[in-house]
Formats: structure tokens, sequence, C-alpha cells
């Protein structure tokens, strides 16, 4: 089977689908060479504001009408802040909040096995939580690497969402950052930038 992921929002969500990218292709999926068809889409989400969601359910509703025999794939912020409006996954048949980006593929068999919607949101826990040890090895076509280095934000200002959506703040510890470093450096970057949702808190 092949797939396409679609990306929308920050520089975090475009380090996060190369994750999810090679994990397919680890898994045995190809990349289409189609951008606007393939057996399976994924779309990785932003709700900074309400033209993002907006945007969100115009790709899916594109999506879904250009491939109706499709698997679509709603993963990223949108599901994970607001898990309860459903009208938001009425065209998908995967929903996954930003704490199951490792269950995608698990959760593609599921699907395939089943055949029925799957949605697997889980709310953030606050204090405490892991740091979800995403790592890639290349960024595409990109000529710089992107590696994150931190998620969440402890603000929680009034106008602001992504506390819900991300969590508070976790980061990825030094080893890992060391290892993934030399992994992209080994192959031909020599300009990484470490992105983060609240990059000024990272170690906390």
């Amino acid at each position: 089977m092949n797939f396409n992921i679609i990306t929308l929002g920050c520089k975090v969500n475009q380090y996060e689908s190369q994750a999810m990218r090679e994990d397919m292709l680890k898994n045995g999926f190809l990349l289409s060479d189609d951008r606007d068809r393939a057996d399976i889409t994924i779309v990785n989400s932003c709700t900074v504001t309400s033209v993002s969601d907006a945007k969100n359910r115009k790709i899916l509703n594109r999506v879904r009408r250009e491939n109706p025999d499709g698997i679509v794939i709603l993963t990223g912020c949108m599901p994970q802040a607001f898990p309860d409006e459903s009208e938001n996954f009425s065209n998908c048949d995967i929903v996954l909040g930003n704490a199951k980006r490792a269950e995608l593929v698990p959760s593609i068999y599921k699907f395939l096995e089943e055949k029925q919607k799957f949605v697997h949101i889980t709310e953030h826990i606050g204090k405490g939580e892991k740091y979800e040890n995403l790592s890639v090895s290349s960024l595409g076509e990109h000529t710089r690497a992107f590696i994150k280095i931190e998620d969440g934000c402890n603000r929680f200002c009034s106008y602001c969402i992504i506390p819900y959506a991300r969590g508070r703040v976790r980061s990825k510890s030094l080893e890992d950052l060391k290892a993934e470093l030399i992994q992209v450096a080994a192959n031909g970057y020599r300009e990484v930038v470490l992105v983060g949702i609240n990059l000024s808190a990272y170690g906390l």
C-alpha cells in the first residue's frame, strides 16, 4: 500500500510528519508518486486559530471526495485539542492524538482488519508526562534538518490553545539529541534547526 502525508502548521509538525513517514517506510509502506491520490492519506493538523481548523476540515473533505476508497488518517493538534468535536472527524477512518504517533502503523493494521473507524486520543496527563522520543534520519527535500527537542507549554495564556493540544513542557535528552544529530549528519546535513513549541523552556 502507498501513502501520502499532508502537513499543516509549524516546523514541529514538519518534523513529526517526517518521523511518521520514516516509520511507514520502515514498515513496508510506499510513498505515493501522486500527491493527490494514495491508498492512505495522513493529515497532520494544526489548530492555532479557527482558520487553521477550517483549513484542516477543507483538506479532509477534499481528500475524501477525491479518493473515496482510500484510508484517511487525522493526527496532530486539532483532534488533541478538540476530542469531543466529532464533526471534525466525519471524513476520517483513523484519528490519533498527539501522543499516539507510535501507534500509527498498528492502527492501520487494526482498521484493515476490523473496517471500523478508530479514534485514539488520550488527554495530556500534566506534570510527569514523558517526552515522545521520535527521531528522523533526514528531512526529505529540505536542505536543513529540523530536530524537535521540546514539546508543550506551561503558560496557559487565555487566548492560546497550545497547552491543551501539546501538554506541558517536556524535553528531548541531550544523549538522544546527540544520537539524532550524528544520524542526520551521516546523511549529509550540514545545518540543523532545533525546533520546539516553547524552546526557551527546554530542560525544565
